[in-house]
């Protein structure tokens, strides 16, 4: 983390530098007189607006002037080569980075909303019989994902059975009303499922970071009951007599170690849900089979998926690995937090089919 907070620093003072440089060749471009005042005061604003992560404005203006910074990298090593006055006419347009941020947008916004179905196999020699898991998590209801969107995605989950369906945490978020928490939850107890629908904490589900929660933890764990889904907070589940589930109350809030909650039992398939991927060499050592995750969202936005795998900020940002015998599976989720735009990954539901080996 101390390696992260250097390049986030060293990353802001080139990001002034370059903003300046940019705002030196608009006022240029527009025949407004330097003026070292201006250039500082436009310099400033724009630097503070660009770091503003927690509003759409402030990504907007920071892809803006990454692909500016790209543009003028490619353009410094090909200039001498490039003889076509169109090409140098375009490239002087400092409102092109813009255009193609705008076409990144489209496409985020657009991709975010076209949630697909991704489906991963593993073997075992632990069950007489395949099981199919239907893996959701990351909803953030209400944010980015609503009633007309969720209902043709549960349509579309519904054409297939399912064994088990497992909710992987922050189905909902602080934005979500208590209405739309009730909805989200009853769209959801319509899934197809054999052996229930089981629950586990996100760091957002409880509104936690909100100093005007529109619901309390009682009414959401209400809602969940009367829905017939089973949280699992710390505790496990076995279904089947051999299939042993471990759901796990999110790493943010104080929790058991996972031996307080479950011995190794090796005759058994032993699945853990936590929302977020870590202790994957606990897991390992008690003998887990499988560990389901979310939260990463794969990163959502270009490039933080590639910054989660470079400085571990979690133990894996998206996909399906092996550990041992440990198989670790992370879902990008099935919407995202905070923009209504996906640049990185897709939104997606995950089907996980366990075949026998017997």
């Amino acid at each position: 983390m101390k390696y992260l907070a250097i390049l986030i620093f060293i990353f802001l003072i080139l990001l002034f530098c370059y903003i300046k440089y940019i705002v030196k060749r608009i006022l240029k471009e527009i025949n407004i007189k330097e003026n070292k005042i201006i250039i500082y005061i436009l310099t400033i604003i724009l630097t503070i607006c660009s770091i503003n992560a927690f509003h759409i404005s402030g990504i907007f203006l920071i892809y803006t002037f990454l692909i500016s910074f790209v543009i003028d990298f490619i353009y410094m090593f090909l200039k001498n080569k490039i003889n076509n006055k169109k090409i140098i006419k375009i490239y002087n347009l400092t409102v092109l980075p813009v255009f193609i941020t705008i076409i990144i947008f489209i496409y985020g916004f657009i991709n975010m909303r076209n949630i697909i179905k991704t489906e991963y196999t593993i073997n075992t020699n632990k069950l007489n019989q395949d099981l199919k898991i239907l893996f959701i998590s990351d909803a953030h209801y209400g944010e980015v994902l609503n009633n007309k969107t969720f209902k043709k995605t549960i349509n579309k989950i519904n054409k297939e059975e399912y064994d088990i369906v497992i909710l992987g945490g922050d189905i909902t978020d602080e934005g979500t009303t208590a209405e739309e928490m009730n909805s989200v939850f009853n769209l959801i107890s319509k899934i197809n499922n054999k052996y229930g629908i089981y629950y586990v904490y996100g760091n957002h589900d409880k509104q936690n970071y909100s100093g005007n929660k529109k619901y309390e933890t009682e009414q959401l764990n209400k809602v969940l009951k009367e829905n017939n889904i089973t949280i699992l907070n710390d505790e496990f589940n076995i279904i089947n007599e051999n299939i042993v589930l471990i759901g796990r109350n999110d790493i943010s809030q104080p929790r058991k170690e996972l031996n307080e909650i479950i011995t190794s039992d090796e005759s058994k398939y032993m699945i853990t849900i936590d929302h977020q991927p870590t202790e994957y060499n606990k897991n390992k050592e008690l003998g887990i089979d499988l560990i389901i995750s979310g939260h990463t969202h794969a990163g959502q936005l270009f490039p933080i998926g590639l910054l989660i795998d470079l400085f571990k900020t979690s133990e894996m940002s998206y996909g399906h690995k092996t550990i041992g015998n440990l198989n670790a599976i992370v879902s990008s989720g099935i919407s995202g937090w905070g923009y209504p735009i996906r640049t990185s990954s897709h939104s997606e539901y995950v089907v996980i089919n366990i075949k026998s080996n017997k």
